[in-house]
């Protein structure tokens, strides 16, 4: 959760830097603004689907038999393989999103660096 947070807190200034630094100067606001309504709209996204992971898995334990007796698995437990999936889920997002921006901007100069 911390590198989530921390990964976040980096990406927007940078890309907003990145993206406005790419435009004309008359474009640069539109540029940010964009970037900054997609990075909300995919935290929106990203946060339900997460939380429809988090309660499918928590329906499915709740559900289960324990090995000592046939009552069901308890509440935090199934709480707890809930939030564990939910943020597995998350990992494979970032570790998704990681790969597509390596693999985008492999070979990309420096922003702002002056041109020969």
């Amino acid at each position: 959760m911390c590198l989530s947070t921390l990964g976040s807190d980096t990406l927007h200034p940078t890309l907003t830097l990145f993206t406005t630094q790419s435009l004309p100067p008359a474009d640069q606001s539109l540029g940010g603004a964009v970037i900054t309504a997609v990075l909300q709209i995919g935290r929106a996204i990203g946060l339900a689907v997460a939380t429809a992971v988090q309660t499918a898995v928590e329906k499915h334990h709740e559900l289960e038999p324990t090995a000592d007796t046939s009552k069901p698995v308890e509440g935090s437990n199934a709480l707890l393989k809930g939030l564990r999936t939910a943020e597995w889920f998350n990992f494979a997002l970032a570790v998704a999103a990681c790969t597509v921006v390596v693999c985008a901007f492999r070979g990309r100069e420096k922003v702002g660096a002056i041109m020969k």
